[in-house]
């Protein structure tokens, strides 16, 4: 590469940056003036709210200031949050503009096009590209090209183009530091320098650097489940956040960064990748650990680790370990499917439902409402039972709204007490006083029996662990597990029931039971889950996974030799 050419190269990186220097200084002012408007809608409401709420006329007219301020608050800081956005993206751009350039030529045009591309786009006054986003359609060409004839995919279908040049930069605080042309992706020059900038205690940003297959993974927009194998170091967890960061940039009208789930190693490694996503102009996806998740699906209990079992894997016996190999497979996760949709109503097992120590809905009548119920799908039956109870529980509100507690209260309440739970509803609402009486009693003992409806909306009128326990005793077992062995486990799991901890090769079929009897426990607005290390993690708990995430598309990470499988019927890309 010629000093000259370089040189010329370096004139346009300082005319970049002097217009990126440039449009920083105006979103900054355009930062500054609305963060002081939002502080004066914010000084705004506190004064409205210490408005006087006693008198009628004056809740009114408070109600409705508040109401419109509330939604201009909100219309001010989401602008506040998309321009403080494009000043971080600007800042980015400022130090290293862009980090590669092809040369291109369409069909039946005379000259090549040269483009620019970067972490991020950028648009001079006139909106024409100085730099392309690395997400861009077209931008694959600068990962999956080389010189010559080459195509690539766009929102109107495959375009065909010609690959003149392909050129790489190192720039750093605006100065080109190297650059070449090469005919791959990625020189090795480039790789050793970026992994060099690399530290321990952040991923860094590394799109510059991203090889060809990487990029069939990252922008991978067909596949349902998608299996990523390497081993240690092989660039697969880089590769999956760059594929979370396209597809946010690809499908921005329709997916957010909430609704994108990554299950990590652990806690240390969630830190670990924390920054990569903002690096690459997106927020952080949900991040959570399988302990995590299984533990708050099973509040109330000490959910078994995966270092804990490793702690006593000298301890288990080859007989006892082809139980839990048993537990832990498909076959044991459709056996749970097949005893909840064939259970009869002589199986279902029922708790009482306590309050103040004492039984409030007694498991016979809870029995009685659901044998008395048409014969329906077990989640439908529940759902109706569930709702039986509701029902049940209101009666006994409006009865236990007419003992003579309630009216003792009721008098020595405070005005401001009164207001509080008169809550949304007016004076002149009530044609009588006794009707306003009425519906403060309500108010109180619906508010004393809130942990009675908590029970019932939380299902714990299902005894799980004893329905769990029924499965148990009806499983089919194969040729391979010793029936006393798995009698064990079964008495294993009662006894750490009792103690409130649950053995980890228990919890997703437990949990997968109550679903299914209950119809709870999915989420449908999640549309893409991320499973690293999957090789940790044993067939049935992916297929739980797939369970409660039923609208994602899965992408699982794992080492080379981790089988790949079909899971579920779902496609399959290796």
């Amino acid at each position: 590469m010629t000093s000259q050419e370089q040189a010329k190269e370096q004139r346009r990186v300082d005319s970049v940056v002097h217009q990126i220097t440039a449009r920083i200084k105006d979103v900054t002012t355009d930062y500054a003036k609305a963060r002081a408007e939002m502080k004066l809608v914010q000084e705004n409401y506190s004064a409205n709210t210490s408005v006087n709420y006693v008198e009628l006329d004056d809740r009114i007219d408070t109600s409705a200031d508040l109401q419109q301020q509330r939604a201009l608050a909100s219309r001010l800081i989401e602008n506040e949050q998309i321009i403080k956005g494009q000043l971080d993206t600007y800042k980015d751009l400022g130090g290293s503009p862009y980090f590669g350039r092809i040369d291109i030529q369409d069909p039946g045009e005379s000259g090549a096009d040269r483009l620019y591309i970067g972490t991020a786009s950028f648009t001079n006054e006139d909106q024409d590209f100085l730099v392309y986003d690395w997400r861009a359609p077209i931008s694959s060409v600068y990962y999956n090209g080389t010189l010559g004839d080459v195509a690539y995919d766009t929102p109107g279908g495959q375009q065909l183009t010609t690959l003149k040049k392909k050129r790489q930069f190192l720039i750093a605080k605006g100065q080109i530091e190297s650059m070449f042309d090469t005919n791959e992706t990625v020189g090795d020059e480039m790789l050793q320098h970026v992994f060099g900038e690399q530290n321990d205690e952040t991923m860094q940003n590394i799109v510059a650097t991203i090889q060809r297959e990487q990029n069939d993974i990252i922008r991978d927009t067909r596949s349902d489940l998608l299996v990523v194998q390497g081993v240690a170091g092989s660039g697969k967890t880089s590769a999956i956040l760059q594929r979370i960061a396209f597809l946010l940039y690809h499908s921005r009208k329709e997916l957010e960064a909430d609704q994108i789930v990554l299950f990590s190693p652990n806690r240390l490694f969630s830190h670990y990748i924390s920054d990569v996503l903002p690096s690459l102009g997106e927020r952080n996806m949900r991040q959570v650990t399988l302990a995590e998740f299984l533990t708050q699906r099973l509040q109330g209990l000490d959910v078994e680790t995966l270092f804990d079992r490793y702690e006593d894997e000298d301890k288990v016996t080859d007989v006892d370990r082809e139980t839990r190999n048993f537990k832990e497979s498909a076959d044991y996760m459709h056996q749970v499917a097949d005893y909840c949709q064939h259970l009869t109503q002589d199986h279902f097992k029922f708790n009482h439902i306590y309050f103040d120590g004492q039984i409030f809905f007694n498991k016979s009548e809870i029995e009685g409402i659901y044998n008395s119920l048409p014969s329906l799908q077990p989640a439908d039956r529940f759902l109706r039972t569930k709702n039986a109870l509701i029902k049940r529980l209101k009666y006994r509100i409006g009865e236990e709204a007419k003992s003579k507690w309630v009216n003792e209260e009721i008098d020595q309440m405070s005005d401001e007490q009164y207001h509080d739970l008169l809550g949304s509803k007016r004076l002149h609402e009530f044609q009588e006083l006794d009707a306003e009486v009425a519906y403060i009693a309500r108010k109180i003992v619906t508010k004393r029996l809130r942990v009675v409806y908590d029970a019932i909306y939380n299902n714990y009128f299902l005894d799980t662990y004893s329905q769990y326990a029924d499965f148990m005793d009806q499983i089919d077992l194969p040729d391979n597990v010793d029936a006393t062995a798995f009698q064990s486990s079964r008495d294993t799991f009662l006894q750490a029931i009792e103690f409130h901890k649950c053995p980890l090769v228990d919890t997703a079929p437990l949990l997968y039971l109550r679903d299914i009897l209950t119809g709870g426990g999915q989420n449908h607005a999640m549309k893409h889950l991320f499973v690293d290390e999957m090789q940790d993690y044993t067939i049935a708990q992916l297929q739980y996974l797939h369970h409660a995430f039923p609208k994602a598309n899965m992408t699982f990470l794992g080492d080379s030799e981790q089988a790949c499988f079909v899971m579920l019927n779902r496609q399959r890309r290796c």
